[in-house]
């Protein structure tokens, strides 16, 4: 019965051009994954992070999600809705990014209590790219009555939820050249 579940998901791949992608990678990532969460202690939630993470690379590159729960140690219905609350939103792919997930309730709460909306993830930690110097760049909404002190205790807050150096860009003070820059990369936290 399972090679003829396999016959059949070949197919599937091949009609779909998925065949021939390096498809072990990906689940060797959710292994991986996987390892790194049993053996975390104190980075407990940036652990989780990358095995989220890992998971929706892998279902977004064509594995099953009975496979990729396999390889998760977790069950498909939790694949399934980790998949499905990850639709549209940052996914991430490097340290910083695994950090900002592991606390993007936190993020989200705090900038709320500000009144501030339209969180986005943009810059290095967007992309994948960042390194020891790099900080996490934050498109935000922010009220109209919003001052530059207020901006400065709401940076400060994010701040400490994450442990790490955090720009926070107000989208409106944008130069149009910049903030297509910035848009072109900026993915829904």
């Amino acid at each position: 019965m399972a090679d003829i579940g396999r016959a059949i998901t070949s197919r599937i791949r091949s009609a779909n051009g998925i065949e021939g992608v390096d498809r072990p990678g990906l689940l060797e990532d959710v292994s991986s994954a996987r390892r790194d969460l049993d053996r975390a202690r104190d980075g407990r939630p940036n652990a989780q992070a990358r095995l989220r993470a890992a998971i929706v690379r892998a279902a977004r590159g064509g594995e099953s999600q009975r496979d990729v729960a396999a390889r998760a140690g977790c069950s498909q219905p939790y694949v399934s809705q980790v998949i499905t609350t990850s639709e549209g939103r940052f996914v991430p792919s490097s340290g910083l990014g695994y950090v900002l997930a592991a606390h993007r309730a936190d993020v989200l709460e705090i900038m709320g209590r500000f009144g501030v909306g339209n969180v986005k993830v943009f810059g290095t930690v967007a992309r994948g790219q960042d390194g020891p110097d790099s900080d996490i760049d934050l498109l935000i909404d922010i009220p109209g009555e919003m001052g530059l002190f207020t901006l400065s205790r709401l940076e400060l807050a994010v701040r400490q939820a994450l442990g790490t150096s955090v720009d926070l860009v107000p989208s409106r003070m944008l130069e149009p050249d910049v903030r297509r820059d910035a848009e072109r990369d900026a993915v829904p936290l």
